[in-house]
């Protein structure tokens, strides 16, 4: 024990630099094919840059990530591999930028491990090789905490213009953004007040004009956002309940490719130990060096305080403004609070005070970590590549229904590009889902009558193929579409490939509609 504490130092400096190697090359590691998200986002990104706006009102995303994405295929591509490298750079990127803020705001020490968190963190992998705008957000809000400390030592013009231009990037890139942002110009607010009195309390108010500029630089999205908040929303799921304000830490410590199945002991373990060290961050103290025991504050450090103001109040902002707007909220929102976490699991580790603790506590977590990582590198997170190996053999005048047309930009993708592709439920070809007024598209028609009309345009003979998943669309309209169908044709229905809920995040089913005989 006394050979492993003279060099827990040293190899605690070999554990980051090993979390941050490893976490750097997993971020431009997986097997799977694009699942519809990806795909989606492939798919607008290659239309002209003129016509983005319009394909984006049916989506309901800012640009930014688009057209970056879309000059970013001109130059490497559009290979799975290709446009997942972007993500892939600015997850590296973010890891800089952890680095930087929790140096400004905590130390050097803490820093280390904050990057090193980060590094390894599931989440911030998963999302590292994911074609969607996620990596981009953590870098920015990484770089706007590391500009608000700067900005708070010594408040002036510089630092509040730069927090209004990363702060508009934000905006442009994913619309939780405005939720870190208005956090952020609360705590100005509240800064202020707190300081009124002194000299830099009344140039404080040059973060609130900060924040306040980056909103005035988003407004000539302003009517496009209204139309997608009106129109678009999230129609695939509930809004957030009472229990997810207090389940959102979930997301970090897991994939996000794992299917919808009880988490392994592993995971919940991690979990765990996740929520205790973020949570040893904002009350704990540091420990004595000749004591075990934990010391907690009810208010913390001053150093980490901020932080998890800006964490929670952030998480908090989002999941109410979602419950009463009746949108979704899932993980990959918390996005923009990424960094700022592992700045607190950080500084919960250094709270352990000495080299041995941080060494033994910091390397469960990284070994944690990382065995989430290894399998997250093979997961499948769409069937698409099973149904299109499968369609391979479909003659060329097939008419392929897909229900819903959630499932078409990833089939598409990857499948036999002869064939007559028509997703449900407006019967276009499902190249891109439109998500402009999606529930009204289907309240259109019953999926019986839907069936009645689509009977019609089938020839005699003609080989027709269904590719439906039983937990997207609404409710049971695929499975009754589908059985309305083969009846109106006079077929039976033969599965080709089966749904395997348990493999797949994105699963789906191929069932062919044959002659009865």
């Amino acid at each position: 024990m006394g050979l492993l504490r003279r060099w827990s130092p040293t190899l605690l400096i070999a554990l980051v630099v090993i979390d941050i190697a490893v976490g750097t090359v997993l971020r431009f590691m997986t097997t799977s094919k694009l699942w519809l998200d990806e795909a989606q986002s492939v798919n607008i990104a290659s239309k002209p840059l003129g016509d983005l706006t319009h394909w984006l009102r049916l989506d309901g995303a800012p640009p930014l990530y688009y057209v970056l994405l879309h000059f970013w295929m001109g130059v490497f591509g559009s290979s799975d591999a290709a446009v997942r490298a972007m993500s892939g750079v600015f997850a590296v990127l973010a890891i800089g930028a952890a680095y930087g803020a929790a140096r400004r705001w905590l130390g050097h020490s803490d820093a280390l491990l904050a990057a090193a968190t980060l590094a390894v963190l599931p989440y911030a992998i998963y999302f590292g090789t994911e074609t969607r705008m996620y990596s981009l957000v953590m870098l920015e809000a990484g770089v706007i905490i590391w500009i608000l400390k700067i900005h708070l030592e010594r408040p002036r013009w510089l630092s509040a213009g730069a927090i209004a231009l990363v702060g508009a990037l934000m905006l442009y890139t994913h619309y939780w953004s405005i939720y870190l942002l208005g956090v952020i110009g609360l705590f100005g607010i509240i800064h202020w007040w707190l300081h009124r009195h002194e000299e830099r309390g009344n140039r404080n108010w040059l973060l609130v004009g900060g924040v306040a500029t980056s909103f005035v630089l988003f407004l000539p999205w302003v009517p496009i956002f209204n139309e997608q908040r009106q129109h678009t929303g999230t129609p695939w799921a509930p809004a957030p309940t009472a229990y997810q304000f207090f389940t959102w830490f979930q997301g970090f410590t897991v994939n996000q490719s794992i299917p919808h199945i009880v988490a392994s002991l592993h995971t919940q373990l991690t979990l765990m130990f996740f929520v205790a060290l973020v949570l040893f961050g904002v009350f704990g103290l540091a420990m004595r060096t000749d004591s075990p025991m934990i010391q907690l504050s009810p208010t913390g450090e001053s150093r980490t305080r901020t932080i998890a103001f800006i964490v929670f109040a952030t998480m908090a902002a989002g999941l109410l403004a979602s419950n009463i707007s009746g949108s979704a909220y899932v993980p990959r929102y918390a996005a923009v609070i990424a960094i700022p976490v592992c700045m607190l699991l950080a500084r919960g580790v250094t709270n352990l005070n000495t080299s041995l603790r941080i060494l033994i506590v910091f390397g469960l977590f990284s070994a944690a970590s990382l065995w989430t990582d290894r399998w997250g590198v093979g997961t499948q997170r769409t069937q698409a590549g099973e149904i299109a190996v499968a369609l391979e053999s479909a003659p060329s005048d097939s008419l392929v229904y897909v229900c819903p047309d959630q499932l078409g930009p990833s089939l598409l993708r990857y499948s036999n590009p002869e064939l007559t592709y028509i997703g449900y439920p407006r019967f276009e070809k499902p190249f891109i889902v439109n998500w402009y007024d999606y529930l009204a598209a289907y309240d259109k028609r019953t999926p019986a009558l839907n069936a009645q009309i689509q009977a019609l345009r089938v020839a005699p003979g003609q080989p027709v193929y269904m590719v439906r998943a039983p937990f997207y669309g609404i409710k049971n309209t695929c499975l009754e579409f589908e059985y309305h169908l083969a009846q109106d044709l006079n077929r039976r229905i033969k599965t080709i490939v089966v749904n395997r809920i348990g493999d797949f995040y994105q699963s789906m089913e191929l069932d062919e509609l044959v002659a009865t005989k």
